[in-house]
């Protein structure tokens, strides 16, 4: 059995073992996080730290996304190499996701790039769930390996359908609320769509299989 949460305002997702000996019977289910409630009040635009273009050619480098930001009119200074994160894979490949630290709302860039990419405004949070997300993209066949060691067998728990605002932080949270256990930001993996999209399940190794 798996457990749930709707994304939005909807409760956090709910906890459910993977393999475990002393599973119970039930699954917790875990109340409302409280953590952006007050930033919602706010339109994002207005809140914008930086966008993300998303489905760029993944041959693209950070030249060709400067150059297509300076044909829609976007000037991002001397410094733009600064500016601009591609997420790459382990091997450094570009998986068609810059992240652009403009606060300028400016959803025309994309008419701008080829057909298919998409433009999202992003606030201070957004901006390090990508970070973070850029991070473990590159270390997740690490991760993989770890989950993959008998002695994590009877340790890992599963997350189903987990909001895509949420971030590591955000899992041990409601882990630590719900259930009382502390685990540590590094043991949770999240899984990866296609474009680098974060997925809606992770996996989570707890301390001990109890």
């Amino acid at each position: 059995a798996t457990a749930s949460a709707a994304a939005g305002k909807q409760p956090p997702p709910s906890v459910v073992p993977v393999a475990s000996s002393e599973a119970p019977g039930a699954a917790i289910a875990a109340s409302s996080s409280t953590f952006r409630e007050s930033r919602d009040q706010v339109a994002l635009s207005e809140r914008q730290d930086a966008f993300l273009l998303e489905r760029l050619p993944r041959d693209w480098a950070e030249e060709d996304i400067h150059s297509c930001l300076q044909r829609a009119g976007l000037e991002l200074g001397e410094d733009w190499r600064s500016k601009l994160l591609i997420m790459r894979s382990r091997l450094g490949r570009s998986i068609g996701r810059v992240l652009v630290a403009s606060a300028a709302h400016v959803p025309h860039v994309a008419q701008a790039c080829p057909s298919g990419v998409t433009y999202r405004p992003m606030d201070r949070n957004d901006v390090e769930h990508f970070v973070e997300q850029c991070e473990r993209f590159v270390n997740l066949s690490d991760d993989l390996r770890r989950l993959s060691r008998p002695d994590c067998f009877q340790r890992i728990i599963t997350i189903s359908e987990v909001p895509e605002s949420y971030g590591r932080r955000d899992i041990v949270h409601v882990i630590k609320e719900r259930c009382g256990v502390q685990v540590e930001p590094r043991d949770v993996v999240f899984r990866f769509k296609r474009w680098g999209r974060q997925s809606d399940a992770c996996f989570v190794i707890c301390p001990t299989a109890r």
